[in-house]
């Protein structure tokens, strides 16, 4: 074996470098939303040169608030699992030697599993299992392998080895026990996952200025879990949430959830994150379902309710504003299925408009106000629309 010097050493770091640098390019370029290498430049000279307000709105919300966090701790991951393998390695005198052969990872993820099934809702409680459940593998390694109050690297590999084959068993045998929407979830957490949250203390803020304004009592406040580590996830913890405060496991039309929701439609027809062809559009049992990825920027996982919950309030609001909501307006106003054309309320349905995102109906306007817009209204159903600063509220229209 030739000798580490100080020049086989440099050119070695220099080479991993180089490589890194031109994985993280590619990381930065490459995703659901290309960026272009020219754009990155220019944003990242604007950034040297301390011109912040030059950057585009791309650089902003892409690169700087998602993918560079991600990469960089990504990196960070990387570079523990090296340190990890490296100590077992010397620790042994062993090659062979790493977190996976000695069970230590089949040990965390178990730990990680039955902290998401059994308190998903406690905040640091899965990473903390995961340690525990490292801890007591190793332990049990380390029992295992001696003989004689004696350590031998060998014995110890096999202890390992037998080990990781005994919690993956367990794993596996969870797995298959467990429904889909569980199962995705802990599936999706065992290969990784890099995203980030909001920060808790930037949350609190949130939370306490909209106290602050709304004068809105703290149990009325519930906030969409944001640090789960998916988003079916957050989305069980939210529905186990709302049905807490609303006392029972199903919606009663009698007794809505909410007084009232703001609604609003997207370009392509879709409202809260109900995209159009999704399978949550024919969701008709769970109240929250998770969104893995967004038909529309930002491209990220989200949670959101679903057409039973939504209808379960006093009063929905569509508040729709701009020329570029028109068509998309009027294909909803026309019956095609949308996601917008979908949503319902078990009490009033109000529709508010500007005149640039009114669309073009057949009688023109009269006083502001379309002569035809109770066909809007559909059966059983409310609408106040408003253009031109005027507004106007229909009585419940006949059933046909």
């Amino acid at each position: 074996m030739r000798p580490l010097t100080l020049r086989r050493l440099l050119l070695q770091c220099s080479i991993l470098v180089l490589i890194l640098f031109v994985v993280v390019v590619i990381a930065v370029k490459f995703g659901a939303v290309p960026v272009s290498l020219y754009a990155l430049g220019r944003d990242l000279l604007h950034v040297l040169l301390g011109q912040r307000a030059d950057l585009s709105s791309d650089y902003v919300l892409i690169i700087k608030n998602i993918r560079l966090p991600r990469i960089l701790l990504g990196i960070i991951v990387g570079a523990s699992l090296s340190v990890a393998g490296t100590s077992f390695q010397a620790l042994l005198r062993n090659p062979l030697a790493d977190p996976y052969v000695l069970g230590v990872s089949s040990g965390a993820a178990l730990g990680a599993i039955l902290a998401l099934l059994a308190a998903p809702a406690i905040p640091l409680m899965t990473p903390a299992a995961a340690f525990l459940g490292a801890a007591a593998t190793i332990a049990g390694v380390y029992f295992l392998g001696r003989r004689q109050g004696q350590l031998d690297s060998g014995t110890l590999l096999l202890a390992g080895i037998v080990m990781a084959s005994f919690l993956s068993a367990m794993i596996m045998f969870l797995m298959t026990t467990l429904a889909s929407r569980e199962l995705r979830g802990i599936s999706f957490w065992l290969m990784g996952d890099l995203s980030t949250s909001i920060p808790r203390g930037l949350l609190w803020i949130l939370v306490v200025g909209f106290l602050a304004a709304a004068g809105a009592p703290r149990g009325n406040i519930h906030p969409i879990p944001t640090d789960a580590n998916y988003p079916e996830g957050a989305a069980n913890i939210y529905e186990d949430e709302l049905k807490s405060f609303y006392g029972a496991e199903r919606l009663d039309p009698a007794r809505p959830l909410f007084d009232l929701v703001l609604m609003g439609l997207g370009p392509d027809g879709h409202t809260a994150s109900l995209f159009p062809g999704a399978p949550a559009l024919e969701e008709k049992e769970h109240w929250v379902v998770g969104v893995d990825k967004a038909h529309l920027a930002p491209f990220v996982p989200r949670v959101t309710l679903t057409f039973p919950a939504l209808a379960s309030t006093h009063e929905m609001l569509f508040l729709v504003d701009g020329s570029g909501k028109r068509n998309i307006l009027q294909r909803v106003f026309t019956g095609e299925d949308l996601p917008g054309s979908r949503a319902h309320s078990d009490g009033e349905l109000v529709w508010l408009l500007d005149r640039a995102a009114a669309p073009a109906l057949r009688h023109g306007l009269r006083h502001g106000i379309r002569e035809d817009v109770l066909l809007l209204a559909g059966a059983g159903t409310r609408m106040m629309v408003v253009w031109d600063e005027r507004a106007v509220r229909f009585p419940r229209a006949p059933a046909k």
